[in-house]
């Protein structure tokens, strides 16, 4: 009306826009909140491989024989129990569970854990990728972990296959199975 005093109207493209902008914000802000996460895990995985395998290498390097991969001759009795004294070494009932030498055929030359010399396992997509060189490394539960006989005292493990090399060619793999639910849980603390 005239004379009365003016109303403005609304800022309702600048409350439109406001929403929009902290809206945007807030996308940008998850998405990069799940990449990070994402990296620091991907990171911790890939050095606990990394440890893993420089660890399992050196042990095993002045160990294992080429002899010890050949189906018809293998370790004597008392070189396969030393050779088994040093896997049982890397092993630790809350984190590195088994430790298995194989060939590439499945056949366990020596474990960790008593008795594993001999067993034949099946091998899934993760082995055939490891005997054809690829390092492969997964979260799985114990019913897929794919470990020789008997059972790892866990629900979930970090299964790491390594391929073993000799002049040029995969000659073995070295399969390892940690606990990885105290794993998961640091992972979540972090993140």
């Amino acid at each position: 009306m005239f004379g009365s005093a003016s109303r403005s109207a609304r800022p309702l493209l600048l409350i439109l826009v406001l929403s929009a902008f902290l809206g945007i914000i807030g996308i940008t802000a998850t998405a990069q909140a799940i990449l990070v996460s994402f990296n620091v895990s991907t990171d911790s995985l890939n050095t606990i491989v990394a440890s893993d395998a420089a660890t399992v290498r050196a042990v095993l390097e002045d160990s294992v024989q080429l002899r010890y991969l050949d189906p018809t001759t293998g370790p004597s009795p008392a070189e396969r129990a030393a050779l088994e004294a040093q896997l049982a070494a890397l092993t630790d009932p809350s984190d590195i569970l088994r430790v298995e030498l194989r060939r590439l055929d499945g056949t366990i030359v020596a474990g960790s854990a008593p008795g594993l010399a001999g067993a034949v396992t099946a091998t899934d997509g993760a082995i055939a990728s490891a005997a054809g060189g690829e390092l492969k490394a997964d979260i799985v539960p114990v019913a897929d972990a794919g470990a020789g006989p008997g059972t790892l005292a866990t629900t979930t493990v970090l299964r790491e296959l390594l391929p073993i090399r000799s002049g040029g060619e995969i000659r073995a793999i070295v399969g390892i199975w940690r606990d990885a639910i105290p794993l998961l849980a640091r992972l979540d603390a972090v993140r």
